[in-house]
């Protein structure tokens, strides 16, 4: 028997290019912005809410949201809570997404990066 359900969210991290640029690595793997190539701000937030849109129908998903930098307008934070990793694990697996997401990277010219993150427990002194 599994134990109670544990929220876990999940961001993806990404910039948008400027129009006319492209984003390629150095040989260190940094990101680096280089001229030529180009991208629409417009198709790739439009590509980021239909990957949330379709989240939402999984099992397992909560709630989710996307955020821009302050600083960094063009380097946006996606933000998604499951009930549990084994469902994330589940939607981040499917061909639906991966064609989604390819088309993002291909936006940005960079795989988008993701981390699982946990609520802290409650630590209990005896």
């Amino acid at each position: 028997m599994r134990g109670p359900a544990r929220r876990q969210p999940v961001p993806g991290n990404f910039r948008i290019p400027e129009p006319g640029e492209r984003r390629t690595g150095d040989d260190q793997g940094h990101d680096q912005t280089k001229g030529s190539g180009g991208s629409s701000r417009q198709e790739l937030l439009d590509l980021v809410t239909k990957l949330r849109s379709e989240a939402s129908k999984q099992p397992g998903y909560i709630s989710g949201e996307t955020l821009h930098g302050s600083e960094r307008p063009d380097e946006f934070l996606v933000i998604s809570i499951w009930d549990d990793e084994y469902f994330w694990k589940k939607w981040i697996a499917t061909d639906e997404r991966k064609a989604i997401q390819g088309q993002i990277d291909k936006l940005t010219g960079t795989p988008t990066e993701y981390e699982i993150y946990r609520y802290p427990r409650k630590v209990s002194v005896e």
